[in-house]
């Protein structure tokens, strides 16, 4: 039997008219002009952008120390996504802001609602199914986005470009951004439990040459220390971890695509791969996310998702 799921959604409507967006041609263009080109469409993207659903599908896949694959999940869902329309971030912090967004206190608020898993090539019942992602590969896709190409934001960053590059048959300029000074920040997650990181935020950015949107963004790997982690009750994400202090370190990548919305596009995010890195450098556990059938809705709008037969 097919489950169907119905979510009734309230969605601000986005403006009728869209704005023509910042273009590169063929002529010579500047750093700061490549900047304030992707500015002006990151800020369309987030005055637009209020309320969001699209289907999700997440492969988890994690490994032993020896690198054999021992677990292997498929999940399916109907994802919503609620972003805010201000990004900019106090005093530079940016790593404390991502991490804030990891438990959905920060600038953007997401749900999920489970259509389907499989554990292992097993179906699982999704009454008894219970998934939550792990601290450090949960977070919207628009997070690091938003930051970076907020222009509030452009005092935090060295902007650097690397050149002209040939992305799926079209020219992309790559730009570096580095964090100016360390970020350094604890999170409280428990009764003497606590994350630290000392880190200056770095990403590269790819751009349309032409439209001057954002079309992949990667997030160097980002170390973080969790403290006093030993003894019961500990978070099971760090129970691969054995020590006191623990270190983990995590890299995301994010691609975006033009998306038609009614009678406009917007930029919206297709894919996010997040991993996670042992001590030793050997890769523990990835998520790989796709996103489609993105759709805004009016007030009284309904949608339904069959989910794959039981």
């Amino acid at each position: 039997m097919m489950k169907q799921t119905c979510l009734k959604i309230c969605f601000l409507l986005i403006p009728a008219m869209c704005a023509v967006p910042a273009t590169a041609g063929d002529a010579d263009i500047s750093l700061p002009e490549i900047l304030q080109a992707v500015q002006k469409n990151t800020d369309f993207l987030k005055e637009n952008i209020i309320d969001l659903i699209s289907t999700e599908e997440i492969a988890i896949e994690e490994f032993n120390e020896k690198g054999k694959r021992t677990r292997a999940a498929n999940i399916i869902s109907e994802y919503r996504i609620f972003p805010e329309k201000t990004s900019s971030i106090s005093d530079c912090r940016v790593v404390s802001e991502i991490v804030e967004t990891f438990s959905l206190a920060g600038m953007l608020l997401e749900e999920r609602e489970l259509l389907s898993a499989k554990e292992n090539d097993r179906t699982q019942r999704i009454d008894r199914y219970n998934f939550k992602e792990p601290i450090w590969a949960s977070g919207s896709s628009y997070v690091d986005l938003f930051i970076l190409f907020d222009k509030q934001n452009e005092k935090c960053f060295e902007y650097k470009l690397n050149g002209v590059e040939s992305n799926n048959g079209r020219d992309v300029y790559v730009i570096n951004v580095e964090q100016k000074e360390p970020d350094i920040g604890i999170k409280q997650t428990g009764e003497n439990k606590n994350l630290s990181w000392k880190i200056k935020y770095g990403s590269s950015v790819w751009i349309d040459a032409d439209t001057m949107e954002v079309v992949r963004l990667t997030r160097d790997r980002i170390d973080l220390f969790y403290n006093n982690v030993s003894g019961p009750g500990k978070p099971s994400i760090f129970n691969i971890f054995p020590h006191v202090t623990a270190r983990y370190v995590f890299s995301a990548q994010y691609e975006y695509e033009k998306v038609r919305i009614r009678d406009y596009f917007l930029t919206l995010p297709v894919a996010k791969t997040v991993e996670l890195f042992r001590p030793d450098g050997k890769l523990d556990t990835s998520y790989k996310y796709r996103y489609g059938s993105h759709k805004a809705f009016t007030a009284d709008t309904n949608i339904s998702f069959g989910a794959p037969e039981q």
